[in-house]
């Protein structure tokens, strides 16, 4: 993509810019409207002409700017608006031409990727499907008694008898749409006998098993379920009470394997290759170093969706440092989802995917807004007279601004998708998150650097070799072992209308769009009006 934000210019009739135009940033959105039109096509039935006349939207209005390279970028983004509808209407048919079954007495067979246990009852994944002896597309969840299943491992080929189900339906109150239809499981399982067929080596599923061992042998039980959840997003083993004060607390996503551990990672790999002086000039071998390096620890977390979209996203931006592309987090991130919505436009309606992203644009659009809030406020208690300009910070003061600025940023985009998901929102997640989020990052990285040599030395050096993770993880827990984080916003609800307000409120904050003083107030008010009348309507 050659086109840069200065080649396509829109004339407001003020000489200047409404806005720069982001072309990956506008890729992403018309994807991101042709995947929602598509499902409102498949769940409405609304005639195809309708969607057919949104896609002549984009040129019309680059049209009105009487521009001929505007009105070439409205017709490549009408494109990308087709390749979001169609590739989501595609993945949607495959998914609904699914052999239909509802037998309470039936046999399965197929490959364990995935074990949770729920107390009484385990649930197991399954790929590469067959049923009654027929070899079928997608995945399957069996739900069995925890005693049936003690002896499976990761790998394992088994055979279930019991109830199967046909689970495709993509809408509705019972729907398993994000779960199911996103990763591709189309079959649910309540089995009554379990056998064990055989066993696949596996290296990440063997190394995760061996993890496990080594830091149940050398941490205390809460405190090794704990390390284990954070390296591998695995909380099954950790306490329901201790998970859910987590929870309310506002840091849940500690344990969601995502961008604060791959970026972790990912600064760790920067720093050392940095450190090599004879890697200097070759920018493919550095950026093949660690694009393994993520790649392998994806693979070790299952390749979940959280880890694919933080790896793409770390790599995009280090290929763009490489290559001397100017730093732009909002393009960076644009790419990224526009990447992952091609390969898998479902994951737009998974929580995960829109919790990342926005927190992702939360610190884009807000990181500098914020920061230099902070410091007129600073400066104004300190009747400080000095002229402003942000890139004059230096010290400690930036970064701590900075930090908060990020923090603050990525809690107000992700906090409607947090009401709306879960139904409440905790009080304390800006403070946790704020003490929490650089404490794990730094801890993360040390257990994942002492359990890579615990798992490699003999076992018995474990006790030693993680006694400093350990102490670090045991102290952390007794905030929440001690502390109930209970108070929390809940029973809200949303709609639609307000969280587009919402954001566009945000947005004009944000300064990029280039409005006068007048104007930006007269929309924050409209806004917020009609924010405030949205909310009494609901």
């Amino acid at each position: 993509m050659t086109m840069s934000a200065e080649n396509v210019k829109l004339n407001t009739g003020r000489g200047e810019k409404f806005f720069n135009f982001r072309p990956c940033l506008f890729i992403a959105f018309f994807i991101c409207l042709g995947i929602l039109c598509a499902r409102w096509f498949l769940e409405n039935g609304v005639s195809f002409w309708w969607c057919a006349s949104i896609l002549a939207l984009p040129p019309i209005l680059f049209v009105y700017f009487k521009n001929k390279r505007a009105f070439l970028v409205g017709v490549a983004l009408a494109l990308c608006f087709l390749v979001g509808f169609c590739s989501y209407s595609l993945k949607a048919k495959d998914f609904m031409n699914t052999t239909y079954y509802n037998s309470y007495d039936s046999t399965a067979y197929g490959r364990v990727i995935k074990k949770t246990d729920y107390g009484e009852q385990t649930r197991l994944v399954l790929v590469g499907v067959s049923i009654d002896g027929k070899e079928e597309k997608g995945g399957l969840v069996v739900t069995l008694p925890t005693s049936f299943c003690e002896n499976v491992r990761l790998s394992d080929y088994v055979f279930i008898r019991g109830r199967i189900k046909t689970e495709t339906q993509l809408f509705g109150k019972n729907a398993t749409f994000e779960e199911y239809f996103a990763d591709d499981i189309r079959f649910n399982a309540y089995a009554e006998k379990l056998s064990v067929a055989g066993h696949k080596f596996d290296a990440f599923a063997s190394a995760r098993e061996l993890l496990q061992e080594r830091l149940c042998q050398a941490m205390g039980k809460d405190s090794a379920t704990v390390a284990f959840g954070i390296l591998t997003g695995d909380v099954s083993g950790i306490d329901d009470g201790l998970l859910d004060n987590v929870r309310r607390g506002g840091i849940a996503h500690i344990f969601a394997v995502s961008g604060l551990h791959i970026g972790s990672l990912y600064a760790v790999c920067v720093f050392l290759i940095n450190k090599f002086k004879r890697l200097q000039d070759k920018k493919i071998i550095r950026l093949i170093l660690i694009a393994i390096v993520l790649l392998l620890y994806g693979g070790f977390c299952g390749y979940s969706e959280s880890v694919v979209r933080a790896i793409v996203m770390c790599l995009i931006a280090y290929g763009s440092s490489l290559v001397g592309i100017k730093k732009d987090i909002v393009e960076s991130v644009s790419l990224s989802a526009c990447l992952l919505l091609i390969v898998n436009p479902v994951s737009l309606f998974c929580v995960g995917f829109q919790l990342s992203f926005s927190a992702c644009y939360g610190i884009a659009f807000l990181g500098k807004p914020l920061q230099v809030f902070q410091e007129r406020v600073y400066r104004k208690l300190l009747r400080r007279k000095e002229e402003y300009p942000i890139t004059y910070l230096r010290g400690e003061r930036a970064k701590i601004f900075s930090f908060l600025s990020v923090t603050v940023g990525a809690q107000l985009f992700t906090a409607p998708i947090l009401l709306s998901a879960y139904g409440y929102l905790s009080a304390w997640g800006l403070l946790l998150n704020a003490i929490f989020v650089p404490c794990v990052g730094f801890i993360f990285s040390l257990t994942l650097g002492c359990s890579f040599l615990a798992c490699l030395l003999p076992s018995v050096l474990s006790s030693i070799i993680l006694w400093l993770p350990n102490l670090l993880w045991t102290l952390a827990l007794l905030i929440f072992q001690t502390l109930d984080f209970a108070i929390i916003l809940q029973n809200v609800t949303l709609s639609g209308l307000f969280t587009l307000c919402y954001y566009l409120i945000l947005i004009v904050l944000s300064g990029k769009l280039n409005l006068k003083r007048t104007e930006r107030a007269v929309i924050l008010l409209i806004l917020v009006l009609s924010c405030v009348c949205a909310y009494i309507i609901l």
